[in-house]
């Protein structure tokens, strides 16, 4: 636990923009299920020094690209979002910080991992039209690849990634065999309840070490 304040400085430098962490400013409490205080940074904005101690460089959340209203966001807001319309990060706080859920407990295992997506510099909202674009562009996708590699190395040598929907699964499967892969469901999928969406998410964290 804990990533040195060097490693943190240059992936806030280089990714900043781009990524993140998974670390939230605390909804008040008994509406941890809002999206109150989503979008704040106080966590980051506080104290780095304290910071980097609470940074996880065993996993690494992966998501396929960067939205469209995420694009527009300051160092490390990316998945920090309260955007009313679109946006449902706060059920990804939710479902990665500790707490309980149904009686039993969320350990906050993966909480101050890095988060970061796949593809770089592709505002598309639609995920199909992403994949098929990247799919279909062998070239460009090695490319994109090659680089997210080299970002991912600088945060860990051999990091798990949790692969945040079906999607990234597919292409981290592809051309990411080196590293151990799992997946959670995307937390932007409307159909899922928020309590079944933490669930499932819960059995996936719960079974990291086993898989490690």
């Amino acid at each position: 636990m804990g990533i040195e304040m060097e490693k943190y400085m240059r992936l806030k430098e280089k990714y900043g923009a781009q990524a993140s962490w998974a670390i939230w400013d605390n909804a008040p409490e008994g509406e941890e299920h809002t999206k109150k205080n989503v979008d704040g940074m106080d966590w980051y904005k506080k104290d780095e020094s304290k910071l980097v101690k609470r940074l996880n460089d065993k996993y690494i959340l992966v998501g396929l690209n960067c939205s469209e209203q995420d694009s527009k966001a300051g160092t490390w807001q990316n998945f920090h979002s309260t955007d009313k319309k679109k946006c449902r990060d706060h059920v990804f706080r939710y479902a990665i910080m500790g707490r309980k859920v149904e009686g039993s407990y969320i350990t906050g295992k993966v909480e101050g991992s890095y988060i970061t997506d796949l593809f770089k510099g592709i505002r598309k909202t639609k995920s199909g039209n992403v994949i098929g674009k990247m799919k279909k562009d062998d070239v460009e996708c090695r490319r994109q690849i090659a680089n997210f590699k080299k970002e991912i190395d600088l945060v860990s040598e051999k990091p798990v990634l949790i692969a945040i929907g079906g999607g990234v699964e597919w292409f981290l499967k592809k051309y990411c065999r080196e590293y151990t892969i799992v997946k959670i469901p995307h937390y932007a999928a409307w159909q899922i309840p928020l309590e079944k969406y933490c669930k499932k998410c819960k059995e996936v964290f719960e079974s990291l070490e086993e898989r490690q």
